[in-house]
């Protein structure tokens, strides 16, 4: 072997494990950016489905309400219910939307009706949803409808 070709060698004793440590460095910071990103859909999309689930809420509520004649009092105001009518009205559902009996469910339906609001004859329906996100934070979300 030649003098030159065993200097060559020598000098590159340390290449291949500095390779590897770069290598290591450059895919770790892009296994923790897409780590960060998944996290970031995950949270998106529980916020949405809460969301979607609220607003499917508030449909489902309004419609029940104009469904049902107003001879039953789901379309009286507080001032023309019969005496010991409970107010306000309320209706709590589960997380998957489903009507539920029990207090502490998560969605917390209420609805309030005013008469000849914005014109005479017309009745006013503003049904509200609270719930709390992942956060813990209490959202809210209304419709108001005018019939």
């Amino acid at each position: 072997m030649k003098k030159g070709a065993v200097t060559q060698l020598e000098n590159q004793s340390g290449f291949g494990l500095l390779e590897a440590v770069f290598s290591i460095v450059i895919l770790s910071t892009l296994t923790m950016g897409y780590l960060g990103q998944a996290s970031s859909a995950n949270v998106v999309s529980i916020r949405s489905q809460s969301l979607s689930t609220a607003i499917n809420v508030v449909s489902m509520v309004t419609d029940d309400l104009y469904s049902v004649p107003a001879s039953n009092n789901w379309l009286l105001t507080q001032a023309e219910l019969p005496p010991g009518t409970p107010f306000p009205f309320m209706r709590y559902f589960t997380k998957d939307g489903r009507e539920s009996n029990l207090v502490t469910s998560p969605y917390v339906v209420t609805w309030t009706i005013t008469k000849d609001q914005p014109i005479a004859g017309a009745r006013t329906l503003v049904v509200k949803v609270n719930w709390k996100d992942s956060n813990g934070s209490t959202k809210t979300i209304y419709a108001r409808v005018v019939r």
